[in-house]
């Protein structure tokens, strides 16, 4: 899988709460909307299996950074948080599966959850819900 280069139709179930309002997006980071969203070192940026990134929840909105530094963007940062978001699983053997359901999945980048952190840095997504028919994964943030 490779990263988002466009917003994203991230379906949601549960209400959930918004979080990092306000926050800075990191140094030359865009986010699309609908991505997974990280903090590393107090700045947002899309989620991805990098050391020091804490997953928090799924962008509301595009935000994008051009400068060379962290800083606030408007509109400002927006992320939706504790509610339960559909999202893409690699193929093979770390694919996520029936068995998966209610265990912890990893990052592998801003749209897609493997089932083990078998990747570099084992960056937690959040829980595995359920599997939908067309082979979405429900992560509980």
């Amino acid at each position: 899988m490779a990263a988002l280069t466009t917003d994203r139709n991230t379906q949601r179930k549960g209400e959930g709460r918004i979080v990092a309002e306000d926050a800075q997006l990191g140094a030359n980071k865009t986010i699309f909307d609908g991505a997974m969203v990280a903090q590393n070192a107090g700045n947002l940026e899309p989620a991805s299996d990098s050391a020091g990134v804490v997953t928090l929840g799924v962008a509301r909105q595009k935000m994008a950074n051009a400068t060379g530094a962290p800083a606030k963007v408007s509109p400002k940062a927006s992320v939706h948080a504790g509610a339960t978001f559909k999202f893409d699983t690699v193929a093979g053997g770390n694919a996520i599966t029936a068995a998966d359901i209610g265990k912890q999945c990893f990052v592998v980048d801003d749209h897609t959850v493997a089932r083990t952190g078998g990747t570099a840095n084992g960056i937690v997504a959040g829980i595995v819900d359920s599997i939908d028919p067309d082979g979405g994964i429900w992560v509980k943030f």
